[in-house]
């Protein structure tokens, strides 16, 4: 049974099933009603203009420190989990949607042995997005997301699992790291299984937005750390998948990133358009574009 839906008609227009729908319930929509009843009124109604001021002062596009918290004129203090709330909220099902596209649709076979480490990981979105395109099941998922609040919620999404009544995760190998750099050292300390049978995908989903990467000494700083780890995995297969919204700001840092690494590159991204339903008002979102890229080294 799929765990995302295409529409029959629209073949790009993805629904979740009822597995998928009680997650969003019990993970999401519940505790974001409990904490922020005022804020939730908002996407009942639902009243657009509001709920984009809010989440551009708030969220700031999904570029926010989700570590500290902010202050709205009209609705006052958000606490990181606040912040986390609001994000899982208005941005989750869209990333899922199209980030699952990419995987479904572009990703080259696998191998059988899977280490998936995701920048920015955010509440898991891009894991569970793989989990579900591919219906793999030998994975070591890797999340980095420099938000302690951001991780605790991919942690309690991970353990909640894919089924309503099944007590299993959405994977067992489960690490969630603070801090991009610790990546070299912490990944010589687990277990890979045998390289020729291993694929190593580095995911970037909306990881280049953030405010660092304007610097460009932190792309420069981000591809060593990327090379390193991949002469230290030159047995292994190894992929990097991009997305981000179709923004030549964010391209170029794209680009930056790439002219950087010892890889066969693609020569620009691509754009892929997709529709989904958002959570809570229920309201159809189409002709979403996201930019996206896949390249390999093996």
């Amino acid at each position: 049974m799929s765990y995302i839906y295409n529409d029959a008609y629209e073949h790009t227009y993805y629904k979740p099933s009822d597995d998928l729908q009680n997650l969003f319930q019990i993970q999401v929509i519940q505790p974001f009603r409990e904490t922020r009843p005022d804020v939730v009124s908002l996407y009942d109604l639902p009243n657009i203009d509001e709920i984009k001021r809010l989440s551009e002062n708030i969220l700031d596009r999904g570029t926010t420190n989700f570590s500290e918290q902010s202050v709205d004129k009209q609705y006052g203090v958000f606490t990181p989990k606040d912040k986390v709330s609001l994000y899982c909220v208005h941005y989750m099902p869209m990333h899922l949607f199209s980030t699952y596209h990419i995987f479904r649709h572009y990703l080259t076979p696998i191998s059988h042995n899977v280490v998936f480490i995701d920048f920015g990981c955010g509440p898991l979105t891009s894991g569970i997005a793989f989990w579900a395109a591919t219906s793999q099941h030998n994975i070591t998922y890797i999340g980095i997301d420099s938000s302690t609040s951001m991780c605790n919620k991919a942690f309690t999404i991970n353990q909640h699992g894919p089924y309503r009544y099944s007590s299993s995760p959405f994977f067992e190998n489960v690490y969630l790291i603070t801090n991009y750099q610790d990546l070299p050292r912490f990944m010589n300390s687990i277990e890979m299984g045998n390289p020729d049978d291993t694929h190593i995908i580095f995911n970037f989903s909306y990881f280049l937005q953030s405010y660092t990467f304007s610097n460009p000494a932190n792309i420069k700083h981000l591809s060593e750390i990327i090379n390193l780890l991949t002469s230290q995995s030159e047995d292994s297969k190894i992929c990097l998948v991009y997305q981000d919204p179709v923004v030549p700001a964010f391209q170029r840092r794209w680009y930056a990133l790439k002219s950087f690494l010892n890889f066969t590159t693609q020569d620009v991204p691509k754009v892929a358009t997709l529709a989904y339903d958002r959570l809570i008002q229920g309201r159809k979102h189409y002709n979403v574009k996201v930019s996206y890229d896949i390249f390999h080294k093996r």
